[in-house]
């Protein structure tokens, strides 16, 4: 079975270390829809990693919590959907309001293949 085959999470598809947030804004390509900021970049393995930052400006812990649980939630039902091989780091935009769920998962499929295109470009 193969990672887009389920709708697990695992560790290994997410983005941990500092590291590996920084080189993927460094090296990827970036794309923004009305509330996330996504970069980009190949990463030579059959899955795709996801990383989620939110800074205080989003808001305090329990709105930065918020919004990281939904975008893991719709990232996981949704990863079929989204190209394999990429390391994304999706920043939270700060704005005022909060969609809802579906708004948001539709964003983020969007948005995350823009960026995987964009960053297939090069």
């Amino acid at each position: 079975m193969s990672y887009r085959d389920d709708e697990k999470f695992r560790p290994e598809e997410r983005l941990l270390e500092r590291g590996d947030f920084l080189s993927t804004q460094r090296e990827g390509r970036r794309t923004s829809s009305r509330h996330l900021i996504v970069y980009a970049a190949p990463n030579g393995r059959e899955y795709s990693r996801l990383g989620i930052t939110a800074s205080t400006k989003v808001g305090k812990a329990h709105v930065r919590n918020w919004w990281k649980r939904r975008i893991r939630e719709a990232y996981r039902r949704q990863k079929r959907e989204f190209p394999a091989g990429f390391d994304f780091v999706v920043i939270v935009k700060a704005s005022v309001d909060r969609p809802d769920f579906q708004e948001l998962a539709d964003e983020l499929v969007e948005v995350l293949e823009n960026a995987a295109r964009r960053s297939q470009s090069d």
